[in-house]
């Protein structure tokens, strides 16, 4: 079923519906921008506007293109006037530069078109990350997203300092925000169950919906109540 957001004149949000897939590895949106802040994504990300062309801003810079690539762990905005499409995608999915720890910046053609031609593939791809112990440490946090940093360090038989140095040295943020893109895709996998948000949150280990909503406005710029109201799932 589709439901449509309410004019809110103050966040410049047009009158119209989000659709949103949730795989088992990663998830995508369609439809106006929610998000009206910098923000920092915990995973990779691209964006594609659907007519027109939209901006990226990081802060420092600002880039008009169809199509921008995110990095995990780049702070930073997009702007559109109208639909967009972004997906959400597991670290190592796409080994591509523009995504590289770091990166962000416009998106070329050619790039887009494999983007295109893999689209369902991505929302249920692992990734595969080369350095041999943050892929094990990724893989036992996909397991059990409470696992906390010390307890990955020592089951990859590394000290914490180097494990958290290794995340964000090859996928661009540390444990703990990788950690928040696992719970909160649990989270966004209850609410199209129809949960509440305060059900929601406590499925996905978020000690309660304040938590939740703090979270989800950090990774994507606005809160969960607006993409309850917005999605169609």
């Amino acid at each position: 079923m589709t439901r449509t957001v309410p004019q809110r004149a103050a966040a410049g949000l047009n009158a119209a519906a989000v659709h949103v897939e949730v795989g088992l590895r990663g998830a995508r949106a369609r439809g106006p921008l929610l998000g009206v802040g910098l923000h920092v994504s915990s995973v990779p990300l691209i964006a594609r506007a659907e007519d027109r062309r939209l901006v990226l801003d990081t802060g420092r810079r600002r880039v008009t293109a169809r199509a921008v690539a995110v990095a995990a762990g780049v702070r930073h905005a997009l702007e559109a006037p109208g639909d967009v499409t972004i997906w959400y995608f597991e670290p190592g999915t796409l080994d591509w530069p523009e995504l590289a720890p770091g990166r962000a910046g416009a998106l070329s053609g050619p790039r887009l078109r494999q983007l295109e031609e893999l689209d369902t593939t991505l929302l249920a791809s692992p990734g595969r990350v080369t350095h041999a112990a943050v892929a094990q440490a990724l893989e036992a946090l996909r397991r059990d997203p409470s696992l906390e940093t010390r307890a990955l360090a020592e089951l990859v038989q590394r000290s914490p300092s180097r494990l958290r140095h290794a995340f964000i040295e090859t996928i661009g943020v540390n444990a703990s925000r990788y950690r928040w893109w696992l719970r909160l895709r649990l989270a966004a996998l209850s609410l199209r169950q129809g949960r509440s948000l305060t059900d929601a949150s406590h499925e996905a280990g978020f000690s309660d919906a304040a938590h939740f909503s703090r979270t989800f406005r950090r990774a994507f710029g606005f809160p969960p109540s607006l993409l309850v109201a917005a999605a169609g799932w």
